[in-house]
């Protein structure tokens, strides 16, 4: 394997644990997957751009990953907003990604997550009790 096929292999292995959560297109037009790693504290988000060249007959690049030589950033804090007594961590995915990407504010999420717990509830209670029919 040459030395440049060897480094690409490094800088896409950048991606494993990562997992696509949303995808958006860029100004310039070219797709945009959403990725995290991690939960709470050690999240880290990244965003892949998708590229090629203008042809579209090369292997063309996944922009937006770490190079392999550099060093580790640290994590961006992703709940710099949440509300005071909430915890991020109980947010199902679905919301997690409706945050991150933008289509949710944090008060409208926390919103439909009291009302999926409350319909949980409503289920719960309402469920025969054993015994009973």
């Amino acid at each position: 394997m040459t030395p440049e096929k060897k480094w690409l292999v490094k800088y896409y292995e950048g991606a494993i644990g990562f997992k696509i959560v949303g995808a958006t297109i860029s100004p310039d037009g070219f797709p945009q997957l959403i990725c995290q790693r991690g939960r709470g504290k050690t999240r880290e988000e990244i965003k892949l751009e998708v590229s090629r060249d203008e042809e579209g007959n090369g292997a063309g690049f996944l922009f937006g990953l770490r190079y392999p030589e550099s060093e580790p950033k640290a994590a961006p804090d992703p709940y710099k907003d949440v509300p005071e007594g909430r915890n991020p961590d109980d947010l199902p995915d679905d919301l997690l990604a409706d945050v991150l990407n933008k289509r949710k504010t944090q008060a409208e999420v926390w919103k439909v997550y009291d009302f999926r717990k409350g319909l949980e509830k409503i289920h719960a209670d309402n469920r025969p009790k054993e015994g009973e029919k």
